[in-house]
Protein backbone atom coordinates (compact mmCIF):
# COMPACT_ATOMS: atom_id res chain seq x y z
CA UNK A 1 0.00 0.00 0.00
CA UNK A 2 2.85 2.17 0.69
CA UNK A 3 4.30 1.65 -2.67
CA UNK A 4 1.18 2.34 -4.54
CA UNK A 5 0.66 5.66 -2.45
CA UNK A 6 3.88 6.72 -3.71
CA UNK A 7 3.46 5.91 -7.19
CA UNK A 8 0.43 7.44 -6.69
CA UNK A 9 1.67 10.91 -5.48
CA UNK A 10 4.99 10.98 -8.22
CA UNK A 11 2.35 10.63 -10.76
CA UNK A 12 0.26 13.29 -9.21
CA UNK A 13 3.70 15.43 -9.38
CA UNK A 14 4.88 14.36 -12.97
CA UNK A 15 0.98 15.48 -13.97
CA UNK A 16 1.23 19.33 -12.02
CA UNK A 17 4.83 19.57 -14.18
CA UNK A 18 3.54 18.89 -17.13
CA UNK A 19 3.19 22.07 -19.58
CA UNK A 20 -0.54 22.46 -21.28
CA UNK A 21 -0.05 22.11 -25.38
CA UNK A 22 0.52 25.62 -26.80
CA UNK A 23 -2.06 27.45 -28.72
CA UNK A 24 -1.49 29.32 -31.82
CA UNK A 25 0.88 32.35 -31.03
CA UNK A 26 1.95 35.28 -32.94
CA UNK A 27 5.16 34.07 -32.92
CA UNK A 28 4.51 31.28 -34.50
CA UNK A 29 5.16 32.45 -38.45
CA UNK A 30 8.08 34.53 -37.55
CA UNK A 31 9.86 32.04 -35.82
CA UNK A 32 9.42 29.64 -39.15
CA UNK A 33 11.26 31.88 -40.86
CA UNK A 34 14.09 32.15 -38.38
CA UNK A 35 14.54 28.34 -38.63
CA UNK A 36 13.97 28.05 -42.40
CA UNK A 37 16.77 30.54 -42.43
CA UNK A 38 19.20 28.54 -40.06
CA UNK A 39 18.39 25.59 -42.12
CA UNK A 40 19.19 27.19 -45.47
CA UNK A 41 22.14 28.73 -44.10
CA UNK A 42 23.88 26.08 -41.60
CA UNK A 43 22.20 23.08 -43.29
CA UNK A 44 20.68 22.34 -39.92
CA UNK A 45 18.52 18.87 -40.34
CA UNK A 46 16.30 18.67 -37.81
CA UNK A 47 15.57 21.49 -34.93
CA UNK A 48 13.35 21.19 -32.89
CA UNK A 49 11.89 24.53 -30.44
CA UNK A 50 9.40 25.39 -27.15
CA UNK A 51 9.03 29.02 -25.98
CA UNK A 52 7.78 29.16 -22.37
CA UNK A 53 6.13 32.54 -20.59
CA UNK A 54 5.26 31.67 -17.26
CA UNK A 55 3.45 28.55 -16.96
CA UNK A 56 2.02 28.67 -20.57
CA UNK A 57 3.78 26.97 -23.43
CA UNK A 58 3.43 29.77 -26.60
CA UNK A 59 5.76 27.70 -29.16
CA UNK A 60 6.34 23.47 -29.48
CA UNK A 61 7.06 22.80 -33.17
CA UNK A 62 9.69 20.73 -35.01
CA UNK A 63 11.06 21.50 -38.10
CA UNK A 64 12.93 19.28 -40.96
CA UNK A 65 13.67 15.38 -40.18
CA UNK A 66 14.56 13.75 -37.31
CA UNK A 67 15.31 10.56 -39.31
CA UNK A 68 16.49 11.74 -42.87
CA UNK A 69 16.96 7.69 -44.33
CA UNK A 70 13.35 7.35 -43.22
CA UNK A 71 12.06 10.62 -43.44
CA UNK A 72 10.89 10.88 -39.96
CA UNK A 73 9.64 14.38 -39.32
CA UNK A 74 10.78 16.30 -36.34
CA UNK A 75 8.84 17.16 -33.45
CA UNK A 76 8.23 18.57 -30.32
CA UNK A 77 8.61 15.28 -28.69
CA UNK A 78 11.80 14.06 -30.53
CA UNK A 79 14.35 12.85 -28.03
CA UNK A 80 17.60 14.76 -29.05
CA UNK A 81 21.27 14.17 -26.80
CA UNK A 82 21.58 17.51 -24.94
CA UNK A 83 25.48 17.47 -24.56
CA UNK A 84 26.68 19.86 -22.02
CA UNK A 85 23.02 21.05 -20.77
CA UNK A 86 23.64 17.55 -18.70
CA UNK A 87 25.80 19.50 -16.74
CA UNK A 88 23.31 21.70 -14.45
CA UNK A 89 21.17 18.11 -13.92
CA UNK A 90 24.19 17.29 -12.47
CA UNK A 91 24.56 20.05 -10.41
CA UNK A 92 21.29 20.05 -8.97
CA UNK A 93 21.97 16.43 -7.69
CA UNK A 94 25.05 17.61 -5.49
CA UNK A 95 23.01 20.60 -4.55
CA UNK A 96 20.50 18.42 -3.52
CA UNK A 97 22.79 16.13 -1.32
CA UNK A 98 24.39 19.05 0.07
CA UNK A 99 20.64 20.08 1.02
CA UNK A 100 20.47 16.48 2.99
CA UNK A 101 23.88 17.28 4.70
CA UNK A 102 25.36 14.23 3.17
CA UNK A 103 28.36 16.69 1.30
CA UNK A 104 29.62 19.89 1.68
CA UNK A 105 30.86 22.29 -1.67
CA UNK A 106 34.20 23.04 0.47
CA UNK A 107 34.81 19.34 0.79
CA UNK A 108 38.30 18.02 -0.85
CA UNK A 109 37.08 15.80 -3.20
CA UNK A 110 39.45 13.12 -2.06
CA UNK A 111 36.62 12.72 0.67
CA UNK A 112 34.93 11.15 -1.79
CA UNK A 113 37.26 9.88 -4.44
CA UNK A 114 39.89 8.89 -2.15
CA UNK A 115 42.13 7.73 -4.62
CA UNK A 116 42.01 10.82 -6.94
CA UNK A 117 45.55 12.10 -7.66
CA UNK A 118 45.29 16.32 -6.59
CA UNK A 119 49.02 16.97 -6.98
CA UNK A 120 49.47 18.64 -4.07
CA UNK A 121 46.55 20.88 -4.33
CA UNK A 122 43.01 21.06 -2.53
CA UNK A 123 40.52 20.17 -5.28
CA UNK A 124 36.93 21.43 -3.57
CA UNK A 125 33.21 20.08 -5.02
CA UNK A 126 32.72 23.82 -5.58
CA UNK A 127 35.93 23.87 -7.84
CA UNK A 128 34.84 21.02 -9.86
CA UNK A 129 31.00 22.72 -10.12
CA UNK A 130 32.54 26.36 -11.42
CA UNK A 131 35.16 24.87 -13.52
CA UNK A 132 37.79 26.57 -11.88
CA UNK A 133 39.83 23.19 -10.57
CA UNK A 134 42.80 23.38 -13.20
CA UNK A 135 41.95 19.65 -14.13
CA UNK A 136 42.36 19.01 -18.23
CA UNK A 137 39.40 18.03 -19.60
CA UNK A 138 39.61 14.63 -21.16
CA UNK A 139 38.08 16.05 -24.43
CA UNK A 140 40.72 18.15 -25.05
CA UNK A 141 43.29 15.14 -25.61
CA UNK A 142 44.82 14.48 -28.90
CA UNK A 143 42.20 12.32 -31.36
CA UNK A 144 39.31 12.16 -28.92
CA UNK A 145 37.25 11.99 -31.80
CA UNK A 146 38.77 8.46 -32.25
CA UNK A 147 39.27 7.57 -28.55
CA UNK A 148 35.98 8.62 -27.69
CA UNK A 149 34.40 5.82 -30.17
CA UNK A 150 35.57 3.12 -27.77
CA UNK A 151 34.43 1.50 -25.13
CA UNK A 152 36.47 2.08 -22.12
CA UNK A 153 36.68 1.32 -18.52
CA UNK A 154 36.28 4.26 -16.16
CA UNK A 155 39.94 3.69 -14.98
CA UNK A 156 40.69 4.10 -18.33
CA UNK A 157 38.90 7.08 -19.15
CA UNK A 158 40.40 8.92 -15.94
CA UNK A 159 43.84 7.90 -16.91
CA UNK A 160 43.33 10.35 -19.83
CA UNK A 161 43.33 13.04 -17.37
CA UNK A 162 44.08 12.44 -13.63
CA UNK A 163 47.67 12.43 -13.58
CA UNK A 164 48.22 14.97 -16.15
CA UNK A 165 49.63 18.18 -13.91
CA UNK A 166 46.86 20.97 -12.98
CA UNK A 167 46.42 23.84 -15.42
CA UNK A 168 46.78 25.99 -13.02
CA UNK A 169 46.31 26.60 -9.15
CA UNK A 170 42.31 25.91 -8.29
CA UNK A 171 40.54 28.81 -8.08
CA UNK A 172 42.71 31.19 -9.57
CA UNK A 173 41.62 30.63 -13.01
CA UNK A 174 39.14 29.24 -15.33
CA UNK A 175 38.64 27.07 -17.78
CA UNK A 176 35.99 24.68 -19.28
CA UNK A 177 36.37 20.95 -18.66
CA UNK A 178 34.30 18.25 -18.73
CA UNK A 179 36.49 16.49 -16.65
CA UNK A 180 35.29 18.10 -13.89
CA UNK A 181 31.25 16.96 -14.35
CA UNK A 182 32.60 13.45 -14.72
CA UNK A 183 34.14 13.53 -11.21
CA UNK A 184 30.98 15.10 -9.88
CA UNK A 185 29.16 12.21 -11.64
CA UNK A 186 31.33 9.91 -9.49
CA UNK A 187 30.82 11.61 -6.27
CA UNK A 188 27.01 11.09 -6.76
CA UNK A 189 27.30 7.83 -7.15
CA UNK A 190 29.92 7.69 -4.62
CA UNK A 191 27.91 9.27 -1.86
CA UNK A 192 24.27 7.46 -2.99
CA UNK A 193 25.52 4.15 -3.48
CA UNK A 194 23.77 4.14 -6.87
CA UNK A 195 24.11 4.63 -10.68
CA UNK A 196 24.36 8.16 -11.42
CA UNK A 197 21.68 7.48 -14.62
CA UNK A 198 19.04 6.40 -11.66
CA UNK A 199 19.68 8.95 -9.35
CA UNK A 200 19.38 11.57 -12.42
CA UNK A 201 15.63 9.78 -13.17
CA UNK A 202 14.27 9.31 -9.86
CA UNK A 203 15.59 12.11 -7.76
CA UNK A 204 15.02 15.08 -10.98
CA UNK A 205 13.53 13.71 -13.75
CA UNK A 206 10.22 12.31 -12.32
CA UNK A 207 9.50 15.15 -9.85
CA UNK A 208 10.12 17.31 -12.61
CA UNK A 209 7.38 15.63 -14.98
CA UNK A 210 10.16 14.62 -17.97
CA UNK A 211 8.77 11.50 -19.29
CA UNK A 212 11.11 11.57 -22.28
CA UNK A 213 14.30 11.99 -20.87
CA UNK A 214 16.89 10.02 -19.19
CA UNK A 215 20.36 8.63 -19.65
CA UNK A 216 20.93 8.44 -24.08
CA UNK A 217 20.70 5.16 -25.23
CA UNK A 218 19.42 4.05 -28.53
CA UNK A 219 16.39 2.50 -27.54
CA UNK A 220 14.37 5.47 -26.37
CA UNK A 221 11.59 6.25 -28.59
CA UNK A 222 11.31 9.11 -30.91
CA UNK A 223 15.26 9.09 -30.60
CA UNK A 224 16.70 11.41 -33.26
CA UNK A 225 19.46 10.17 -35.47
CA UNK A 226 22.74 12.61 -35.31
CA UNK A 227 24.84 13.90 -38.57
CA UNK A 228 27.80 15.96 -39.72
CA UNK A 229 27.16 17.95 -42.37
CA UNK A 230 29.55 17.63 -45.37
CA UNK A 231 29.84 20.03 -48.04
CA UNK A 232 26.11 21.10 -47.39
CA UNK A 233 24.75 17.56 -47.29
CA UNK A 234 24.35 15.24 -43.71
CA UNK A 235 25.98 12.03 -42.93
CA UNK A 236 25.97 10.33 -40.35
CA UNK A 237 28.21 11.20 -37.51
CA UNK A 238 30.98 10.06 -36.26
CA UNK A 239 29.66 7.55 -33.08
CA UNK A 240 30.64 7.83 -29.00
CA UNK A 241 30.34 5.91 -26.67
CA UNK A 242 27.85 7.14 -24.26
CA UNK A 243 29.93 5.92 -21.17
CA UNK A 244 32.32 8.54 -21.55
CA UNK A 245 29.85 11.73 -21.50
CA UNK A 246 28.53 10.60 -18.70
CA UNK A 247 27.76 13.37 -15.83
CA UNK A 248 29.16 16.05 -18.05
CA UNK A 249 26.92 15.57 -21.22
CA UNK A 250 24.84 12.13 -21.70
CA UNK A 251 21.62 12.79 -21.29
CA UNK A 252 18.78 12.75 -23.99
CA UNK A 253 15.82 15.31 -23.21
CA UNK A 254 13.12 16.77 -25.74
CA UNK A 255 12.09 20.53 -26.04
CA UNK A 256 9.09 20.04 -24.00
CA UNK A 257 10.61 18.17 -20.92
CA UNK A 258 13.61 20.90 -20.87
CA UNK A 259 10.52 23.42 -20.26
CA UNK A 260 9.27 21.55 -17.24
CA UNK A 261 12.93 21.08 -16.21
CA UNK A 262 13.41 24.85 -16.09
CA UNK A 263 9.40 24.92 -14.44
CA UNK A 264 10.53 22.73 -11.71
CA UNK A 265 13.42 24.62 -10.69
CA UNK A 266 11.66 27.88 -10.61
CA UNK A 267 8.75 26.18 -8.78
CA UNK A 268 10.93 24.76 -5.96
CA UNK A 269 9.98 21.23 -6.60
CA UNK A 270 13.84 20.11 -7.13
CA UNK A 271 15.45 22.98 -4.66
CA UNK A 272 15.01 25.18 -2.16
CA UNK A 273 15.59 28.76 -3.07
CA UNK A 274 18.67 29.84 -1.78
CA UNK A 275 19.98 26.48 -3.46
CA UNK A 276 18.66 27.49 -6.83
CA UNK A 277 20.25 31.15 -6.08
CA UNK A 278 23.69 29.74 -5.29
CA UNK A 279 23.42 27.83 -8.93
CA UNK A 280 22.82 31.02 -10.37
CA UNK A 281 25.31 33.24 -8.70
CA UNK A 282 28.81 34.06 -10.32
CA UNK A 283 31.71 32.19 -9.02
CA UNK A 284 34.54 34.39 -8.19
CA UNK A 285 37.83 33.79 -8.15
CA UNK A 286 40.51 33.64 -5.54
CA UNK A 287 41.61 37.66 -7.17
CA UNK A 288 37.27 38.36 -6.90
CA UNK A 289 37.19 38.30 -10.50
CA UNK A 290 33.73 37.33 -11.81
CA UNK A 291 33.92 33.63 -13.97
CA UNK A 292 30.54 34.21 -16.13
CA UNK A 293 29.83 30.99 -14.73
CA UNK A 294 27.67 29.29 -11.90
CA UNK A 295 26.82 25.94 -10.79
CA UNK A 296 26.22 24.01 -14.44
CA UNK A 297 25.10 27.62 -15.73
CA UNK A 298 26.62 30.44 -17.86
CA UNK A 299 25.37 33.51 -16.75
CA UNK A 300 25.20 37.06 -18.25
CA UNK A 301 22.65 38.83 -19.99
CA UNK A 302 21.16 39.76 -23.42
CA UNK A 303 20.34 44.01 -24.33
CA UNK A 304 19.43 44.53 -20.48
CA UNK A 305 17.89 41.15 -19.82
CA UNK A 306 19.48 38.86 -17.06
CA UNK A 307 19.97 35.23 -19.08
CA UNK A 308 20.99 32.20 -17.23
CA UNK A 309 21.76 29.61 -20.24
CA UNK A 310 24.09 26.60 -21.50
CA UNK A 311 24.86 25.40 -24.86
CA UNK A 312 25.13 21.42 -25.53
CA UNK A 313 27.54 20.09 -28.31
CA UNK A 314 28.02 16.18 -28.42
CA UNK A 315 29.14 14.30 -31.58
CA UNK A 316 25.49 14.58 -34.08
CA UNK A 317 23.44 17.35 -31.77
CA UNK A 318 23.79 20.39 -30.45
CA UNK A 319 20.95 22.08 -28.18
CA UNK A 320 20.69 25.59 -26.37
CA UNK A 321 18.36 25.77 -23.55
CA UNK A 322 18.11 29.99 -21.93
CA UNK A 323 16.02 31.22 -19.17
CA UNK A 324 15.35 35.07 -18.61
CA UNK A 325 14.21 34.94 -15.30
CA UNK A 326 13.14 38.69 -15.07
CA UNK A 327 11.05 37.93 -17.79
CA UNK A 328 10.26 34.53 -16.97
CA UNK A 329 10.47 33.44 -20.34
CA UNK A 330 12.82 30.29 -21.40
CA UNK A 331 13.59 28.95 -24.69
CA UNK A 332 14.47 25.10 -25.62
CA UNK A 333 16.08 25.16 -28.99
CA UNK A 334 18.10 21.67 -30.24
CA UNK A 335 19.12 20.42 -32.84
CA UNK A 336 20.40 16.78 -34.57
CA UNK A 337 23.44 18.27 -36.73
CA UNK A 338 27.01 19.57 -36.05
CA UNK A 339 25.61 23.34 -36.30
CA UNK A 340 25.48 26.41 -34.04
CA UNK A 341 21.81 26.87 -34.59
CA UNK A 342 20.14 26.05 -31.05
CA UNK A 343 22.54 29.08 -30.16
CA UNK A 344 22.23 31.50 -33.07
CA UNK A 345 18.39 30.63 -33.26
CA UNK A 346 17.72 31.05 -29.38
CA UNK A 347 18.89 34.72 -29.30
CA UNK A 348 17.23 35.45 -32.48
CA UNK A 349 13.91 33.75 -30.91
CA UNK A 350 14.84 36.14 -27.51
CA UNK A 351 14.91 39.17 -29.38
CA UNK A 352 11.80 38.17 -31.00
CA UNK A 353 10.13 37.46 -27.92
CA UNK A 354 11.54 40.22 -25.53
CA UNK A 355 11.10 43.11 -28.44
CA UNK A 356 14.64 43.87 -28.83
CA UNK A 357 15.91 45.03 -32.03
CA UNK A 358 18.85 42.79 -33.82
CA UNK A 359 22.02 44.23 -33.12
CA UNK A 360 23.21 46.05 -36.39
CA UNK A 361 26.70 45.33 -36.08
CA UNK A 362 29.36 47.00 -38.71
CA UNK A 363 32.02 45.67 -40.52
CA UNK A 364 34.81 47.92 -41.86
CA UNK A 365 37.02 47.38 -44.53
CA UNK A 366 40.45 45.77 -44.08
CA UNK A 367 43.49 45.69 -46.80
CA UNK A 368 44.54 42.22 -47.29
CA UNK A 369 47.90 43.99 -45.78
CA UNK A 370 46.20 44.77 -42.28
CA UNK A 371 44.72 41.22 -42.75
CA UNK A 372 47.80 39.29 -42.60
CA UNK A 373 48.76 40.38 -38.98
CA UNK A 374 45.98 38.37 -37.54
CA UNK A 375 46.02 35.36 -39.44
CA UNK A 376 47.47 32.83 -37.30
CA UNK A 377 46.99 29.61 -34.70
CA UNK A 378 46.26 30.45 -31.10
CA UNK A 379 46.18 28.30 -28.54
CA UNK A 380 43.53 29.57 -25.29
CA UNK A 381 45.60 29.86 -22.20
CA UNK A 382 45.25 27.75 -19.16
CA UNK A 383 44.46 24.21 -20.67
CA UNK A 384 48.36 23.17 -21.35
CA UNK A 385 49.93 21.81 -24.04
CA UNK A 386 46.58 19.71 -24.99
CA UNK A 387 44.66 23.53 -25.70
CA UNK A 388 42.22 23.89 -28.07
CA UNK A 389 42.68 26.58 -31.00
CA UNK A 390 41.38 28.67 -33.08
CA UNK A 391 42.24 29.03 -36.59
CA UNK A 392 41.95 32.42 -38.13
CA UNK A 393 42.40 32.79 -41.92
CA UNK A 394 42.06 34.50 -44.99
CA UNK A 395 38.89 33.58 -47.45
CA UNK A 396 39.01 35.92 -50.44
CA UNK A 397 38.40 39.51 -49.12
CA UNK A 398 37.09 37.99 -45.15
CA UNK A 399 38.23 37.09 -42.34
CA UNK A 400 37.24 33.77 -41.18
CA UNK A 401 38.07 32.15 -37.96
CA UNK A 402 36.80 28.10 -36.93
CA UNK A 403 37.54 26.60 -32.93
CA UNK A 404 38.72 23.15 -32.64
CA UNK A 405 36.00 21.56 -33.91
CA UNK A 406 33.44 24.17 -34.71
CA UNK A 407 32.18 25.84 -37.65
CA UNK A 408 33.60 28.24 -39.12
CA UNK A 409 32.87 31.79 -38.76
CA UNK A 410 33.21 35.06 -39.95
CA UNK A 411 35.37 38.18 -38.27
CA UNK A 412 33.36 41.30 -38.52
CA UNK A 413 35.90 44.21 -38.47
CA UNK A 414 34.86 46.83 -35.73
CA UNK A 415 37.99 48.86 -35.84
CA UNK A 416 41.15 49.46 -33.82
CA UNK A 417 42.11 45.64 -34.00
CA UNK A 418 38.03 44.60 -32.52
CA UNK A 419 36.25 41.33 -34.28
CA UNK A 420 32.93 40.58 -33.65
CA UNK A 421 31.59 37.19 -35.09
CA UNK A 422 28.52 36.86 -37.84
CA UNK A 423 27.07 33.91 -36.03
CA UNK A 424 27.19 35.92 -32.56
CA UNK A 425 27.57 39.03 -32.81
CA UNK A 426 27.99 39.64 -28.91
CA UNK A 427 31.31 37.51 -29.06
CA UNK A 428 34.12 40.12 -29.28
CA UNK A 429 38.01 39.21 -30.14
CA UNK A 430 40.36 42.21 -29.45
CA UNK A 431 43.85 42.14 -30.65
CA UNK A 432 46.72 44.11 -29.62
CA UNK A 433 47.92 46.76 -31.52
CA UNK A 434 51.13 46.77 -31.78
CA UNK A 435 53.16 44.09 -33.36
CA UNK A 436 53.43 42.90 -37.47
CA UNK A 437 51.68 39.93 -36.29
CA UNK A 438 49.34 39.93 -33.54
CA UNK A 439 50.77 37.92 -30.42
CA UNK A 440 47.47 36.61 -29.36
CA UNK A 441 43.87 37.92 -28.68
CA UNK A 442 40.93 38.44 -25.65
CA UNK A 443 38.21 37.18 -26.04
CA UNK A 444 34.72 38.33 -24.58
CA UNK A 445 32.39 36.19 -24.35
CA UNK A 446 29.26 35.15 -21.94
CA UNK A 447 30.45 37.60 -19.36
CA UNK A 448 34.32 36.39 -19.42
CA UNK A 449 37.15 37.50 -20.80
CA UNK A 450 39.37 34.35 -22.29
CA UNK A 451 43.13 35.04 -23.36
CA UNK A 452 44.93 33.11 -25.77
CA UNK A 453 48.22 33.49 -27.35
CA UNK A 454 49.59 32.74 -30.61
CA UNK A 455 50.72 28.71 -31.37
CA UNK A 456 54.39 28.74 -32.33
Amino acid sequence: MKHLTLLVALAACARANTPPAPKASPYDAKIDALVAAAQKDQHAVGVSVAIARGDTIVVAKGYGFADVAKQVPATADTVYRIGSVTKQFTAVAILQLVEQNKLKLTDDIRTYLPDYPTHGQTITLQHLLTHTSGIPSYTSVANWIEIGAKPMSRAQLLALFADKPLDFQPGTAWAYSNSNYYLLGMVIEAVTKRPYADVIRDKLLVPAGMHASGYCNDAMPHHAQGYSVKTGAPVPARPVDLQHPFAAGALCSTVKDLIAWQRALDRGTLLRPESLAKMRAQAKLADGKPTGYGYGVFLGELAGHPRVGHAGGINGFTAMLARYPADDLTIAVVANAEVETPETLEKAIARLVLDVPVETVKQEQLAAGDRARYVGTYAIEGYGPEAPTLRVFEEGDALRVQATGQPVATLLYQGKHTFRLDLDPEVEIVFPADGAHAAGFTLHQHGMSIEAKRAP
